[in-house]
């Protein structure tokens, strides 16, 4: 589960970025739509734990496991979701969810995602992952027909 009590609110998307990789990339683009087009940038934050298996410390490191859109393309307000260092990918059981979006101010408001860290989302319509829901994906450039500005909770894998 992914707490909402470690919100945060930035005034930049690099300073968000900045924050949720512990500090480790502190150049993003600060346009979001220039940060979601640049390849280099996105191979950086999946190399975060993949590259860190070495680190003792990994668990207790932040790692990025989706930016969420409020518009399509990747524009408009964003939110960063982290995880604790350990990533998705290792099976096909869930590593991380979200019961309710209203917590963190992103409820019913997502058009586009992309997910890092070997992580595929899945979007629901209702809280506690009810109702219609998307197919597991790991980028999205615009949630098309009824859920678009409808996810109320989260699911990573």
């Amino acid at each position: 589960m992914i707490s909402k009590e470690n919100t945060s609110c930035y005034d930049t998307f690099t300073e968000a970025v900045a924050f949720a990789t512990g500090g480790r990339i502190t150049d993003a683009p600060n346009d979001t739509a220039a940060a979601m087009a640049d390849p280099g940038l996105t191979r950086r934050i999946n190399a975060l734990s993949q590259n860190s298996s070495a680190r003792p410390t990994v668990a207790e490191e932040p790692n990025v496991i989706s930016i969420e859109y409020e518009h399509d393309k990747y524009s408009g307000r964003s939110y960063t979701f982290m995880g604790n260092g350990t990533g998705c990918g290792r099976d096909h059981d869930i590593t991380y969810q979200v019961s309710s979006l209203s917590g963190v101010g992103m409820n019913e408001m997502i058009s586009s995602y992309i997910a890092y860290d070997r992580c595929f989302v899945k979007h629901y319509e209702h809280d506690n992952f009810s109702g219609k829901s998307t197919d597991w994906l790991f980028w999205n450039l615009y949630i098309e027909g009824y859920m678009n500005d409808r996810t109320s909770s989260i699911k990573w894998k």
